[in-house]
């Protein structure tokens, strides 16, 4: 888990504004390679917030939303806290981060990177099927 990772809303609110996203070896968050791959990874709270909020945010380079915190935590049938600790695990798979100066705003990754080797690995201990097939969808997504 990312340590660093401090989220602190302001009136209830919460700044989300596009992440730096690299531009090859990605997956859309609504893509069969997100929900095959990251969903089980990062869990279902955190797979639907990074979703949600990909698709709340304008397409503009640098856009930014403004999102009462409690309300998107009930969007997403789970409580503001579960939600901060929905948000942080993003955090820790490099999804999503905060910096020191702007505590009220979550840096979003627009898309998800293929998984890692460390990831791969726990993935074939936990789901051997799944984890043969990942190759295959690597490479159609």
């Amino acid at each position: 888990m990312n340590a660093s990772f401090d989220l602190v809303p302001v009136d209830g609110l919460i700044t989300v504004t596009a992440g730096f996203t690299p531009a090859s070896n990605v997956h859309e968050p609504e893509s069969m390679y997100c929900r095959f791959y990251w969903l089980p990874d990062i869990g279902p709270s955190a797979y639907l917030a990074f979703l949600f909020l990909n698709i709340w945010l304008p397409a503009d380079e640098g856009a930014s939303i403004s999102i009462n915190f409690e309300e998107f935590a009930h969007t997403l049938g789970t409580s503001p806290g579960r939600l901060t600790k929905a948000l942080a695990r993003l955090a820790g798979f490099h999804l999503a981060y905060t910096l020191p100066p702007e505590p009220s705003t979550l840096y979003l990754k627009r898309r998800a990177p293929a998984l890692s080797a460390s990831q791969l690995t726990w993935l074939t201990k936990r789901c051997p099927t799944l984890a043969a097939c990942h190759e295959e969808h690597r490479q159609s997504a």
